[in-house]
């Protein structure tokens, strides 16, 4: 395996990223929410576009196809993202964004309003899911697929999804 550089509190861990990647077919567009450290290996295993509010993180890396889409508050502009969602083939998903800031928590529940694009993949990752609204994201989307393995990482938690 590549070397994983994802390694700060912020970016997905390590298990949680390679229980990912031994999911997807390297053919398939990954979206993902919210890029990280752990973007730029990732770009090298699909063809992955994601989704992110701040403009220190666009184009950080080359073969990341980005797309700013600001925030409304603690969650992303619904009308913006719904744009740019629209005729991506999405094949899987990591929901990891957006950011909390200070106490407060970012708002990713928006995404459970996403049916066509959830019902679209075929793998979906929910990074955060020791905090209760990430938890309550992972229970919903469960709900759609046939698989589901919750992956420890020291104090992380993520929710892994699959048909």
């Amino acid at each position: 395996m590549k070397e994983y550089i994802g390694k700060d509190a912020g970016s997905l861990g390590l298990k949680a990223y390679q229980e990912f990647i031994d999911k997807i077919d390297p053919l398939w567009t990954v979206l993902e929410l919210g890029s990280g450290h752990s973007s730029k290996l990732l770009s090298t295993e699909c063809n992955l576009y994601t989704i992110e509010h701040n403009k220190e993180w666009l184009h950080k890396y080359p073969d990341v196809n980005y797309f700013h889409v600001p925030l409304m508050g603690l969650e992303y502009d619904r009308v913006v993202f719904s744009q740019i969602i629209t005729g991506l083939d999405v094949k899987a998903m990591i929901i990891d964004g957006p950011p909390g800031y200070g106490n407060k928590q970012g708002s990713r529940e928006m995404i459970l309003d996403q049916k066509e694009l959830i019902s679209k993949c075929n793998v979906v990752l929910i990074d955060d899911t020791h905090r209760k609204s990430e938890l309550k994201i992972a229970k919903e989307l469960s709900k759609q697929f046939t698989n589901h393995k919750i992956i420890q990482d020291g104090i992380k938690e993520a929710w892994l999804l699959w048909k």
